[in-house]
């Protein structure tokens, strides 16, 4: 088929995504999938986003049953769900509807079951002859399902293409045995790749040992990643040698200013006259700041909304100082510079790092404030532990708020001087682009998608976006830390003043001190900057550039 009409036919895609945003949302992973779909629903294609049950459906009122079998005596359901633009083909039964959903404990077991149904489905496509022109994996889990399609779907000749997503590389391997046991599909099988028509226990031996990501690039005819730094991350694990398959489409922002300015007055109405464009890069974005520090409890609410079981009965019994109770903390005695952290609880995201950074921050700027609003997982209980820990030891400048907290979620971005990213690898880093998209500026490690998105201020003055750090540096980061706050902070001090002039001294960097003395409103540019930076990475040129490499340009 020619490029021409792949960039102009109307295609019917169907999106493997272990999660979905519409469905039951874990991280985010659960946003990408159904984003794309959604732009190319608008384009007109025929997008289908197909996932797994999840604990999501609790009846059958709003899906429409596709089919229903019987294997290994446990009864299994495909549902249509077409509430979404995107419509969904959710799959039921078995521990495919289990809440928890990244448990080592069950996940092996969904990847399994995932595939086993799957199979069923395509095969009830070829029956129906409704073939996707284009079948495109998410992440790890989802290449087993993809792969039971492919298999058949190559041996009826049947020229579907396949793409392979990367959101961040997976060591996970595919148990070649375990696949057949739950498929059917024998080794044996013939598949097509980058060698031609092989049987797949041949590519399998190709994929040392069966390594899903590189078994993927083996076989499908694109993997993409989220950013043109994190391709070379893929490379590295993949194989050089497979170097040429490997492209990269840019994840995207859904948040505008006016909607976070909204969404803010909606759960703080007594703010509603400091939140408006104007004012939010004007000196009276402090004055949000000080209503969200020391009227932080109240603000918050009512409990806290954590997914997971173990983490919320762990998190909610918490009740020594500053936690109290039901996810619940206490205010903070007084203003100041405010940092944030946002996201899942993860080793990369560099929790420690910050852990260990934090005793040089507070010596330095002693009236510094974090605040966290991390989203827990069982599975990464130290983590959550070192938090509270971490929050109780430094509880005059730091606060964990654990899960969702929709009341405040807003609010922090709207008013924060900075917000911290110090993973330790990051494949694109959408929580740097939502601070940008508030006027927020970051400390980001240079690794990743980070390495793109964050322009640093010492290098590009005031269309600069933040300050980058050494991944894994906790010296780095503190020093950053304390530079980006106090740079942001001299906005809400007269120019030139002895205060002013004070804050200025405190500053590390040689380069944020000569911004600041030739432009003294440079905290108020670089804001705006961050704004217009953030709104360069959406959907529609993200699908612009997927369309592309579905075409095979």
């Amino acid at each position: 088929m020619y490029r021409y009409e792949w960039c102009y036919r109307k295609l019917k895609i169907w999106l493997l995504s272990i999660e979905s945003k519409d469905t039951r949302k874990i991280g985010g992973l659960a946003e990408v999938p159904p984003r794309i779909g959604e732009e190319l629903v608008k384009r007109g294609h025929e997008v289908y986003l197909i996932t797994i049950n999840n604990g999501f459906i609790v009846g059958n009122g709003d899906f429409k049953q596709i089919f229903k079998t019987v294997k290994k005596g446990v009864e299994y359901k495909a549902y249509l769900y077409d509430k979404p633009i995107v419509k969904h083909i959710v799959f039921t039964g078995g521990s495919l509807d289990e809440k928890e959903v990244y448990s080592p404990k069950i996940l092996p077991a969904k990847v399994m079951e995932w595939s086993m149904v799957m199979k069923e489905l395509i095969e009830k496509s070829l029956g129906s002859n409704d073939i996707p022109d284009i079948i495109h994996g998410n992440d790890w889990h989802s290449y087993p399902p993809l792969l039971a399609a492919k298999a058949i779907l190559d041996n009826r000749g049947v020229k579907t293409k396949y793409f392979y997503h990367i959101h961040l590389v997976s060591n996970s391997t595919l148990d070649l045995d375990l696949f057949y046991e739950y498929t059917g599909i024998d080794p044996s099988t013939k598949i097509n790749g980058i060698f031609g028509s092989k049987s797949l226990r041949e590519y399998y031996d190709e994929s040392r040992g069966g390594y899903i990501e590189r078994l993927a690039a083996l076989t499908v005819d694109k993997v993409i990643t989220v950013s043109r730094n994190y391709v070379i991350n893929v490379v590295r694990k993949i194989g050089l040698d497979l170097e040429s398959k490997v492209d990269y489409v840019y994840n995207a922002i859904t948040w505008s200013l006016e909607k976070l300015i909204n969404e803010a007055r909606m759960f703080n109405p007594d703010l509603s006259s400091f939140l408006s464009i104007e004012k939010i890069f004007s000196i009276e974005r402090r004055i949000l700041r000080g209503e969200l520090l020391t009227k932080l409890r109240e603000r918050i609410g009512y409990c806290t909304e954590i997914d997971d079981e173990e983490s919320k009965k762990y998190v909610h019994s918490l009740t020594i100082y500053p936690f109290e109770g039901c996810g619940i903390v206490d205010s903070f005695e007084n203003d100041g510079p405010l940092m944030i952290m946002t996201g899942r609880i993860a080793k990369q995201k560099g929790i420690d790092i910050l852990i260990n950074a934090t005793d040089l921050i507070v010596s330095e700027l002693p009236e510094l404030k974090i605040l966290l609003t991390p989203l827990p997982v069982w599975s990464e209980r130290g983590e959550i532990e070192s938090l509270v820990e971490f929050s109780i030891m430094f509880r005059d400048n730091v606060r964990v708020v654990f899960g969702k907290a929709p009341s405040i979620y807003a609010l922090m971005h709207l008013s924060a001087n900075g917000l911290l990213a110090p993973s330790i690898h990051e494949p694109f880093g959408l929580m740097a682009l939502e601070a940008m998209v508030s006027g927020t500026p970051v400390v980001a490690s240079k690794t990743g998608g980070l390495a793109e998105t964050v322009l640093d201020i010492r290098e590009k003055g005031v269309l600069g976006t933040g300050l980058h750090v050494k991944p894994g540096n906790w010296r780095d980061l503190a020093i950053n830390t304390v530079d980006l706050a106090v740079f942001m902070e001299t906005q809400y001090l007269e120019p030139w003043s002895s205060v002013w002039k004070d804050y200025i001294d405190r500053l590390h960097s040689s380069e944020l001190r000569k911004i600041l003395l030739s432009n003294p409103n440079a905290p108020e540019l670089v804001r705006k900057s961050c704004l217009n930076r953030a709104l360069v990475f959406n959907w529609s040129s993200s699908v612009n550039r997927l369309l592309s490499i579905y075409s095979g340009g």
